[in-house]
């Protein structure tokens, strides 16, 4: 058996028109990933650009041009194999007739339950002074009730019973939104 030199050189592997550009030692020059290959009997795989690239960015050397379009070509031969089924390694696709997984059913535009809900929220927004299409978080419900609350509140000094008993009604009203917008909220 002839003896290897141990001089590091050039991976002397091309493939496509692209040179390995790791070092190698031996007879003929192979980087260890190569060598393994040829030892094994196997030739490279799709995806040794994308590795070549990774391995060059991961030990601090600057990534040519070259060697980012190169793996760029492999990604793109790996993904066109994904996208027909013919990746290997992976497990075949579902067989065409199989149905996916059921979920919950969407919400029927017609369900008179869902229409009546819409409409109490809305109404709820209008009573707060929120406008229709504003979204709005439970910290601004909160603050918005406690807000109504400093203004129309009944028990406040100077209010006559009839400004009082308007008061309340405006108060349950408040009351009552803000609590329908914090349940829809939750």
């Amino acid at each position: 058996m002839p003896r290897q030199a141990q001089n590091s050189t050039q991976c002397q592997y091309a493939e496509n028109g692209r040179q390995c550009r790791r070092s190698g030692t031996g007879t003929p020059a192979l980087c260890p990933a190569h060598r393994l290959l040829f030892q094994q009997g196997q030739q490279p795989s799709r995806g040794d650009a994308i590795f070549d690239a990774l391995d060059t960015w991961f030990s601090g050397r600057k990534v040519s041009k070259k060697k980012i379009r190169a793996a760029i070509h492999d990604l793109h031969d790996i993904a066109g194999s994904f996208q027909q089924g013919q990746a290997p390694g992976m497990p075949p696709p579902p067989p065409p007739g199989r149905a996916p997984r059921p979920g919950p059913p969407p919400p029927v535009a017609d369900d008179p339950r869902l229409a009546e809900a819409k409409r109490r929220f809305m109404a709820a927004k209008r009573v707060l002074g929120f406008a229709e299409s504003e979204p709005i978080t439970a910290e601004q419900v909160t603050a918005r009730r406690k807000e109504l609350a400093r203004r129309y509140h009944p028990d406040r000094a100077g209010r006559d019973d009839i400004a009082r008993k308007r008061l309340e009604e405006q108060m349950i009203q408040v009351n009552a939104a803000a609590d329908e917008l914090l349940a829809s909220a939750a």
